[in-house]
């Protein structure tokens, strides 16, 4: 029996993976990411700004793949985020107080006004961000998905069968839904997690009981410690 968890290894810490080893973990981030080229107006709208929110790794590294001043304030989810962005000389930082986008929408609104602008770093997915300053939208990457991810996912996973999943956002889990459709049986047996309400919601929706931390600090620890600490239903 397996675990098929939605997010890379390299979220995952030494102690959540040493807890995780023995129940065969298989890391399949259901999505495949295509970074943006800025254009020189995307740049000056950049420059223009009082502040960048970014609110996912991923869009971290495309800001510290692009020409922007390390001058430049910047927002973040995370003090693992803050960490990242000071380690390439980004000093100027606001930080969520929780790591949450409600907690950061509250630090935002606090620190800037409607005649602030801010430019947001975003997914083709991610929401909008609904604050009290002037938002711009620029696209930093692309999470995309199309049958011939979907069929190369379908090949790691082989005729293993789960009985612990861990989805970690609505996008995951649609891709995830369209897998267990074609193989049913390997997912007869499992429970299903999640790092928060939104993706707990989605699936309770769609018939998928699944477990959201009750806390919104160190989401992933306790999802993990929930996952290690809870036997196979079928054990």
């Amino acid at each position: 029996m397996a675990t098929l968890i939605t997010y890379p290894e390299d979220k995952f810490d030494e102690q959540m993976l040493a807890g995780l080893d023995k129940w065969s973990p298989l890391f399949l981030p259901l999505k495949r990411i295509e970074y943006q080229q800025w254009t020189k107006s995307d740049y000056k709208t950049i420059d223009q700004s009082d502040c960048i929110v970014v609110t996912s790794m991923l869009a971290i590294q495309a800001l510290l793949k692009s020409d922007i001043s390390t001058d430049k304030r910047v927002a973040v989810l995370s003090d693992k985020a803050a960490k990242l962005l000071r380690s390439f000389h980004f000093t100027n930082l606001i930080i969520s107080d929780v790591e949450n986008r409600q907690s950061l929408i509250k630090k935002l609104d606090d620190e800037f006004t409607s005649q602030n602008e801010l430019v947001f770093l975003k997914s083709n997915l991610a929401a909008d961000l609904f604050v009290n300053a002037h938002v711009n939208n620029i696209l930093a990457y692309k999470n995309v998905w199309t049958d011939v991810d979907r069929d190369k996912a379908l090949r790691k996973i082989g005729s293993s069968d789960f009985t612990k999943v861990l989805i970690t956002s609505p996008s995951a889990f649609y891709r995830f839904e369209e897998i267990e459709e074609i193989i049913p049986m390997q997912f007869m047996s499992a429970k299903y997690y999640t790092l928060g309400p939104s993706t707990q919601k989605v699936m309770q929706s769609l018939g998928f009981d699944a477990y959201a931390p009750a806390h919104e600090r160190n989401v992933l620890k306790q999802v993990v410690l929930k996952m290690t600490r809870e036997g196979n239903i079928n054990g």
